[in-house]
C-alpha cells in the first residue's frame, strides 16, 4: 500500500539523480540525492503502524547507492590511500548488524506480545522478530553505505561545499513547510493517522518528530551562519530568518539548548567574528526562549503502561526515564554488559512506547551494552579534538568553518543529554545519515587537502609508488 505518493516520486527522483551522477561522473548530483530526501520521513510503503516497519525515501537512496557503489564506483572518485580508522569503522557497523540478529532477535522472541503483533502486517508468514530484525538490518544497511560512500571517495572544498549548501536547502524547505503548518495555511505534517495515534509528542513536519525537526532545524541555522561569513549571503540569509521563525514556531527545547550551546562556543573561538555572530546568535536565542517560556505550559502525560500514571504529574518525562533505565540496568545486570540489540530500548524498557532514553549515552549502554557506550565516547572525543585541531591549523579562510562545525558539534552533545542526537532511533536514522555525513566530510576534508598539497610540492622522485604501474611510471620519466 502507497502511503504517501509525494514521497514515492522524491525516492525515485533521488534513485535517477544518484545513478546520472555515477553515469556523468558528478559528486554533485550524489550529494544533492542523499541529503535532500533524508529531510522527508513520510512512509513509501510501512508493514506497521509506526516507523519500524516504514520504507521511506532515504531507504530508497541508501539502497540504491549500495549497488552502484558495489558495481559502478568510478575509480577516479576513489581515495589514494586508505584512512586510519576505516577499519575500525567498518568492524563497528558489522557488530551493530550482528547485534540486531543475536542479541537482539533473542530477546525479541520474549519480549513482542499479542498487542505488537496486532500492529503488524506479517510478511510471507514470518515470526514478527525476524521480520523486525530484517527491517532493522536494512534500514542500518543504508547508513552504511551512506557511511563508507564517503569513506571511499576523495573529499575537496567542492563536495564540502555541496554537503553543507545541500543541508541547508533541506532546513529551509523543513523550515517553510513547519512555518506554512503552523499558520494553518496547509498541513504539511504529511504523517498517517497511526503515526500520530503511536507518537503523538508534537505534529511532525514532512513526517519527521518534532525533536529530529528541531535538531535539523538547529544544525542548518548554525551552518547559514557559517555561509553568511563565507559570502553567500542571499542563501544565508534565507536560512537565518526562516529557521529561526520555524524554531520558535516549534517549541523544541531542544533545539533551542543545541543553538545556544553553539553560539556561547562560536563566541569563545571566533574572536572579532565571532563576537559579531554570536551577539546576533543570542538575540535569536533570546527571542526563541522568550517564545517558549511564555507559551508552554508544563505538559502531563498520563500512560497506562508499565509506568506510573501518578509519577507523570509530579515530574519531568526525562526524569521518569532515565530513572526507569536505571532501574532496568539494576533488575538486568547482563543487559549492561551484552545490551539488548540495536533498535530494541523501546521493547527493553518502555513496552515499545519510549523509543530511546531521551540521552544517548544510556540509550546505547541499553542497546549495545557498556563496551560500545565506551566507544562511543571515545569517537565522540576523537572527533570533537580533531575539530578543535584544525581550528589552529587551517588557513585562515577555512578557520571560521572549523569554529562553526566545532561549536555545532558541541551543541549537539549537549541536546544528546536530553534527545537522541548523535545516536541511532528508528524515526530518526535519515537525520543521522546526512548528520553523520556533514561530520565525515568535514573531518576529511582537511586530510585529503593536505595530503594533495604535499605532494604538489613534491617532486616525482620523492612521491612514492602506489602500483606496479606507477613504479614503471617513474622508472620510465
Amino acid at each position: 500500500m502507497i502511503l504517501y505518493w509525494y514521497a514515492l516520486v522524491i525516492g525515485l527522483i533521488a534513485v535517477t539523480t544518484i545513478a546520472l551522477g555515477f553515469r556523468h561522473r558528478s559528486k554533485t548530483l550524489v550529494i544533492y540525492a542523499l541529503v535532500l530526501p533524508a529531510f522527508t520521513s513520510s512512509p513509501i510503503i510501512t508493514a506497521t503502524r509506526g516507523s519500524a516497519g516504514a520504507i521511506v525515501a532515504s531507504d530508497m537512496t541508501g539502497i540504491f547507492l549500495a549497488i552502484m557503489m558495489l558495481f559502478f564506483f568510478p575509480k577516479e572518485w576513489k581515495r589514494p590511500f586508505k584512512l586510519k580508522y576505516q577499519n575500525y569503522a567498518i568492524a563497528i557497523l558489522v557488530c551493530m548488524m550482528l547485534s540486531i540478529f543475536v542479541t537482539g532477535l533473542a530477546y525479541n522472541f520474549n519480549a513482542i506480545d499479542a498487542e505488537q503483533q496486532s500492529r503488524v502486517n506479517t510478511v510471507l508468514g514470518m515470526p514478527l522478530p525476524i521480520l523486525m530484525a530484517c527491517f532493522r538490518f536494512v534500514k542500518l544497511l543504508t547508513l552504511a553505505s551512506y557511511v563508507l560512500f564517503f569513506l571511499q571517495i576523495e573529499v575537496d572544498e567542492r563536495v564540502v561545499s555541496h554537503v553543507i549548501k545541500a543541508f541547508m536547502v533541506g532546513a529551509i524547505i523543513m523550515a517553510v513547510s513547519l512555518i506554512v503548518t503552523k499558520l494553518n495555511i496547509y498541513d504539511m505534517s504529511l504523517t498517517p493517522s497511526a503515526y500520530m495515534n503511536r507518537d503523538n509528542f508534537g505534529s511532525r513536519i514532512l513526517g519527521t518528530t518534532k525533536s529530529i525537526t528541531g535538531r535539523l532545524l538547529s544544525v542548518g541555522l548554525i551552518l547559514s551562519l557559517l555561509k553568511l561569513c563565507e559570502g553567500n549571503k542571499l542563501l544565508s540569509l534565507a536560512g537565518l530568518s526562516s529557521i529561526a521563525l520555524a524554531i520558535i514556531l516549534s517549541g523544541s527545547r531542544g533545539s533551542l539548548l543545541a543553538v545556544a550551546v553553539s553560539v556561547m562556543f562560536i563566541i569563545l573561538l571566533g574572536r572579532s567574528r565571532g563576537m559579531m555572530i554570536g551577539l546576533f546568535g543570542i538575540i535569536i536565542v533570546t527571542a526563541i526562549g522568550s517564545y517558549i517560556i511564555a507559551t508552554n505550559d508544563v505538559i502531563a502525560y498520563k500512560w497506562t503502561m508499565t509506568f506510573d500514571p501518578e509519577k507523570f504529574q509530579t515530574a519531568s518525562v526525562r526524569t521518569i526515564v532515565w530513572t526507569e533505565t536505571l532501574a532496568y540496568w539494576l533488575r538486568n545486570p547482563l543487559s549492561v554488559i551484552l545490551g539488548v540489540g540495536l533498535f530494541n530500548y523501546s521493547y527493553a524498557n518502555t513496552e515499545g512506547f519510549f523509543e530511546s532514553a531521551h540521552n544517548d549515552f544510556l540509550t546505547i549502554v541499553t542497546e549495545l551494552g557498556i563496551t560500545f557506550g565506551i566507544i562511543y565516547f571515545i569517537i565522540i572525543f576523537k572527533l570533537a579534538k580533531g575539530y578543535f585541531k584544525q581550528i589552529h591549523t587551517v588557513s585562515k579562510h577555512l578557520r571560521w568553518r572549523y569554529v562553526c562545525i566545532f561549536s555545532l558539534l558541541m551543541g549537539l552533545i549537549v541536546a544528546g543529554m536530553f534527545e537522541p542526537t548523535l545516536y541511532f532511533t528508528i524515526s530518526g536514522l535519515s537525520y543521522i545519515r546526512i548528520m553523520f555525513t556533514l561530520l565525515i566530510v568535514c573531518g576529511l576534508y582537511p586530510l585529503d587537502s593536505q595530503r594533495n598539497n604535499a605532494i604538489e610540492q613534491t617532486t616525482p622522485e620523492q612521491q612514492p609508488p602506489n602500483s606496479v604501474e606507477e613504479e614503471k611510471f617513474v622508472a620510465t620519466w
